[in-house]
């Protein structure tokens, strides 16, 4: 789909050639989800959200979806939506806003994750999102890859206090494609507002940490999930303006894609 000339932010999204781009702006829960990356990779709503609410971007008419628990969008698996695939990593970007800071956490956890692709033993990557009573990270935003069991991750996060109600923020997981001779020096880096944060490139942003853990990204078969991850944690607030691309974004573009839905 090509916008038309006052929408300057799927303009800026679409130069960068996504293979997957969801705009939200769905007005019926029996709508397609409609992939506006030209790849007609559609999904479809589960649940009861709420459509057509004020959208994230700035001076723009498109609107957005407000998430319950229990209410998401599955979107198909595709071999673009996995880190390994292109040679050139993956970049995952999303405008959300938190409704709560504290909701019911996965079992066993502190937690949900609110967006990715991650059924039992498919893990791969995603976003997730700490309840404000965990006592070491309340509120805690991160992105993460793992190996597909699961049981090691790697990840970048954002610590920055969340006020309710909440701004819409800007959210874009850069993860690096895989190396293993390059293991120690690549990883996820995560961009809130058009600016890496306090945890970029630690430790534990990286897919190998000597003795502790080791990544090696690949291809599962989980559809792509946007408000939970497998359906065991959900969202409770919008989303708005996802989309994938086949590499890893440079700092340059993802400053470029804020500044867009911003409307500067």
């Amino acid at each position: 789909m090509i916008p038309n000339s006052s929408d300057c932010y799927a303009a800026t999204i679409l130069a960068d050639k996504p293979v997957g781009y969801w705009r939200l702006n769905e007005q019926s829960l029996d709508d397609v989800v409609v992939d506006e990356s030209g790849h007609c990779r559609h999904g479809k709503i589960v649940g009861t959200p709420t459509l057509s609410i004020e959208g994230a971007i700035q001076g723009n008419s498109n609107k957005s979806i407000k998430f319950i628990p229990k209410s998401y969008i599955e979107i198909p698996s595709s071999p673009d939506f996995s880190i390994s695939t292109s040679g050139d990593g993956l970049t995952v970007e999303v405008w959300m806003r938190p409704d709560q800071t504290e909701f019911t956490p996965e079992p066993g956890s502190q937690y949900v994750h609110w967006l990715g692709k991650g059924e039992p033993n498919e893990r791969e990557w995603g976003f997730r999102f700490y309840t404000k009573h965990d006592p070491n990270f309340p509120n805690r935003i991160c992105a993460y890859a793992w190996n597909l069991a699961g049981d090691e991750g790697a990840g970048d996060d954002y610590r920055e206090p969340i006020k309710i109600p909440s701004p819409w923020l800007h959210f874009v997981a850069c993860f690096e494609p895989y190396d293993e001779n390059q293991a120690r020096s690549r990883g996820v880096i995560l961009y809130t507002n058009g600016t890496t944060g306090k945890g970029y490139r630690t430790k534990t942003t990286f897919y190998e940490n000597p003795g502790r853990w080791h990544v090696i990204p690949k291809n599962g078969d989980s559809p792509l999930q946007l408000a939970t991850r497998n359906r065991t944690g959900f969202l409770s607030g919008g989303l708005d303006e996802v989309a994938i691309y086949p590499k890893v974004l440079s700092p340059e573009q993802i400053s470029s894609h804020y500044a867009a839905g911003m409307g500067r």
